[in-house]
């Protein structure tokens, strides 16, 4: 009987160990959902320059709809963020608390347009927002590794909103004198909207509970460029003038993209 077991015990080791392994494996690769954040990425969302003050923290979601078939998903998360510097304006413009309004007025003489403009901002922030879905194939080359290839779609918004008043000068006359042209407050909204697809491929390294995902992908965007200025001025008789002036324009980039995440599997 005991030579029996014994028997039984060798020939069916190979084989508790074998599911034993397939199990460990199982639980360190079996996962259905995963959700993190970005690491580290070049992605500009709207333009193939970074015109982001600060890049916007992204939450990024994997479903495994089954063991090969992955849906992905991307948000960047952006608050108001206030940009440092000032707008560009098309006149020569003069910050008030920097400039005082003497030294402004002198250096009218200086300058090639017969004004110049004294203003102060009130406020100059920006943000992004918008989400990216796509799919991957994901095939399993070992224990922890896996390698993957896909694509996404994405939607992404970046604007800038300025508020800011100024105080519009005519040039100095040869007494030295200087007649008001106007006092405005004006309200700037300005931006990009990208549409963008991107195709990839990339690895993904599962361990524990832990996945990091490292990917390269060649981001082609539709981009549309728009701006709305609105606002009064107070001209020199006293009349209020509104301003109301809205643009746009579209154009094409393309550039490689690299990305790199960490996520928590469920």
């Amino acid at each position: 009987m005991k030579q029996t077991l014994l028997i039984f015990y060798i020939v069916m080791s190979p084989l508790l160990v074998n599911a034993q392994c397939e199990d460990s494996i199982k639980q360190n690769k079996d996962w259905k959902f995963a959700a993190g954040v970005t690491l580290y990425s070049n992605n500009h969302y709207v333009w193939n320059e970074n015109l982001i003050e600060r890049q916007p923290l992204e939450f990024n979601f994997r479903y495994k709809i089954k063991q090969h078939h992955v849906l992905r998903l991307s948000v960047p998360i952006s608050w108001k963020v206030n940009k440092a510097g000032e707008p560009e304006f098309p006149t020569p413009r003069y910050p008030m608390g920097e400039v005082t309004l003497e030294d402004y007025l002198e250096t009218l003489h200086d300058q090639d347009r017969v004004y110049a403009i004294y203003y102060k901002m009130l406020q100059f922030y920006e943000t992004v927002y918008g989400a990216s879905l796509g799919y991957d194939y994901n095939y399993s080359l070992d224990k922890y590794l896996s390698l993957f290839a896909g694509i996404d779609f994405a939607y992404n918004k970046w604007q800038v909103d300025a508020k800011y008043y100024t105080i519009d000068y005519n040039g100095l006359n040869e007494n030295g004198e200087s007649a008001l042209r106007g006092i405005a407050a004006t309200n700037l909204r300005h931006g990009r909207i990208g549409y963008s697809m991107k195709p990839l491929m990339g690895l993904r390294l599962n361990f524990q509970k832990l996945l990091l995902e490292a990917s390269l992908g060649y981001m082609a965007i539709k981009s549309d460029f728009f701006y709305h200025l609105y606002g009064s001025t107070i001209g020199n008789g006293g009349i209020i003038y509104d301003t109301n002036l809205y643009g746009k324009d579209s154009f094409v980039v393309k550039y490689f993209m690299y990305n790199f995440s960490l996520y928590y599997t469920f």
